[in-house]
């Protein structure tokens, strides 16, 4: 199913797990396995830090994400990665920004 969408731009979403920085980019797991990873460069991941206000790669866990991106494959490991290559089509939300929205 996920190897129909490799190389197309499309709409992802889901959470992230865990936030390493990793092979000289940022990686946002959503899963640990084959789910997809989202993959952002240094200056990307510390635009959104400060956004954000976050201190460590950490104080992502458990965000929403929601990007326009492509998805790529790295043969090695048969992990699949979102590419963001702008961060005007990604979109990050902590639980705490929506406190009192089902009230």
């Amino acid at each position: 199913m996920i190897e129909r969408h490799r190389r197309n731009y499309r709409i992802y979403w889901g959470t992230v797990r865990y936030a390493q920085a990793k092979d000289g980019a940022y990686w946002l797991n959503t899963a640990r396995g084959k789910p997809p990873t989202v993959v952002l460069k240094p200056d990307q991941m510390a635009v959104l830090m400060r956004q954000k206000g976050f201190e460590a790669t950490e104080d992502l866990e458990g965000a929403s994400f929601a990007t326009w991106a492509k998805m790529g494959m790295q043969d090695s490991t048969g992990r699949f990665f979102l590419h963001v290559n702008d961060l005007e089509w990604f979109d990050l939300r902590l639980n705490d920004e929506d406190d009192g929205f089902d009230e």
